[in-house]
């Protein structure tokens, strides 16, 4: 598997890893957004895995559901009754498949010295605060059926896998001594309420010959951004009837992924008038791109044909983004109308519109570089074919350019029609170095590296200070 680094690259990892939970949940892992197959309910039933996945993601809600019980009690006997204590219900697992230390090279623990390490040490996040974690752990043969038993456990004991804990954010030379559990196979353990909070654990591989350790970790993963209730409730706030009128005409087959979305002048108007509807469009496009649907397709062919439930919520995704894209586009030509548009005054909220769309714009020319920086890494080269990235479909990406030098244009000659009305050559100035932000951003699009904030005017500083190095080179010291 290949996680999405926070810093533009990718990571080939040790670990293979798949997330089972309530219908519609993801999970953040190393920056990559995990989706999840359904574990119950209608949603398992339409899931699109055949009888015997169906069978095994229902097993699994069913394990979840006894650990839950199992954790809650555990977390009463810590607290006592109304002791408080954090939540257990848990509503996702993430199910980790790790090699023992013989087939793979791991780097050693380096902090206790106690050997090879398949995860290091860490805290799990993305979590509701002092929530509850509870593991069942299974070591199995490769290639084979039955479990390892404790008769042909390895160095280390019960088959070799053990779990590390420690306190964490100790200085070092004053560290608390480490932990070391050896773990049975199909046993399980609970860190429950405020542990992984204070404490960070590790997973030590196993010497024993030919096994593989299953882990599968239920977790109270926090929903809000990373459930698609939560971004269906936004983009019916942000879209209003678009959104009904899009899953309508998808789920009469109607819709073409490839398809140009019109919009309609009196679509456009409002937007110019309502600046915060305007804003909530621009955030809603960005995450729809850049948390949703590159989270999907950096994944491959393999991992999407995988997770049936997923299909119509993408498409979805997509219809939104278009139409978006389009609403976008409507509202910069209206914009370069009005600049056109003679000798009137200039509109206050058009000239913030322009603002609010340079912003967004900017930012997202941003994570769309970081994005193709991540799809053209060199790692994924070493990877099947169908875990490869899938090229970015996402209408607009092409007309990117265009539409920055657009904006660009229309903060130009409104900057101009401001100063034909007598505006101060204060704001004049400011509208154009606003300009020359935006010309150089455009020209990074074009193949350079997008400029960070203030390039322009560090750039321009440091002219200036050549000049004043020449005028008084020659100048005696003193």
């Amino acid at each position: 598997m290949v996680s999405a680094g926070s810093k533009g690259g990718v990571t080939k990892t040790s670990v293979t890893r798949m997330l089972i939970g309530e219908a519609g949940i993801t999970y953040k892992y190393l920056g990559l957004r995990l989706f999840a197959h359904p574990w119950s309910g209608e949603a398992l039933a339409g899931a699109g895995v055949g009888a015997e996945g169906a069978e095994a993601l229902r097993t699994i809600g069913e394990l979840n559901a006894w650990l839950s019980r199992r954790a809650a009690e555990h977390c009463v006997e810590l607290r006592g009754e109304g002791g408080g204590g954090g939540r257990a219900d848990f509503n996702l697992t993430l199910i980790n498949r790790m090699v023992n230390a013989s087939e793979k090279s791991l780097r050693p623990e380096p902090l206790y010295e106690l050997g090879p390490a398949s995860v290091s040490w860490h805290a799990d996040s993305g979590l509701v605060d002092f929530s509850t974690i509870s593991v069942f752990h299974n070591v199995r043969a490769l290639d084979e059926d039955e479990g390892i038993g404790e008769q042909e456990a390895g160095e280390g004991g019960a088959c070799g896998w053990r779990v590390a804990l420690r306190v964490s954010g100790e200085p070092e030379g004053k560290r608390t001594p480490a932990i070391v559990a050896e773990l049975p196979s199909d046993s399980c353990y609970h860190l429950c309420d405020d542990f992984n909070h204070f404490h960070e654990h590790a997973v030590l591989a196993s010497h024993t010959p030919n096994t593989v350790r299953h882990s599968s970790t239920h977790r109270v993963a926090r929903e809000e951004g990373g459930c698609w209730g939560y971004l269906h409730e936004k983009a019916t706030e942000t879209l209003g009837a678009d959104v009904v009128g899009v899953e309508d005409s998808q789920a009469r087959g109607a819709a073409d992924e490839g398809a140009e979305t019109s919009v309609a002048e009196a679509e456009v108007a409002p937007l110019l008038s309502n600046l915060k509807q305007l804003k909530a469009e621009q955030e809603l496009l960005s995450e729809l791109e850049s948390e949703w649907l590159r989270q999907w397709w950096i994944q491959g062919a393999l991992n999407a044909r995988q997770l049936p439930w997923w299909h119509q919520p993408i498409k979805r995704m997509r219809a939104w983004h278009a139409r978006l894209e389009a609403r976008t586009l409507a509202v910069v030509k209206a914009l370069a109308r009005t600049a056109r548009g003679g000798t009137g005054a200039v509109p206050k909220e058009h000239t913030a519109a322009c603002g609010v769309l340079a912003s967004a714009l900017e930012s997202r020319a941003l994570k769309r570089r970081a994005w193709q920086e991540r799809e053209s890494d060199s790692q994924w080269a070493t990877m099947p074919r169908e875990a490869r990235p899938i090229p970015c479909p996402l209408q607009g990406e092409a007309a990117a350019r265009e539409l920055l030098q657009a904006v660009r244009a229309v903060r130009s000659l409104l900057a101009e029609r401001s100063a034909g009305e007598g505006a101060s050559k204060k704001t004049v100035r400011a509208a154009k170095a606003g300009q020359s932000n935006w010309l150089a951003l455009s020209k990074s699009m074009a193949g350079g590296g997008v400029p960070p904030a203030g390039g322009v005017a560090k750039a321009k500083g440091a002219k200036h200070a050549k000049k004043r190095h020449k005028k008084h080179k020659h100048r005696p010291a003193g």
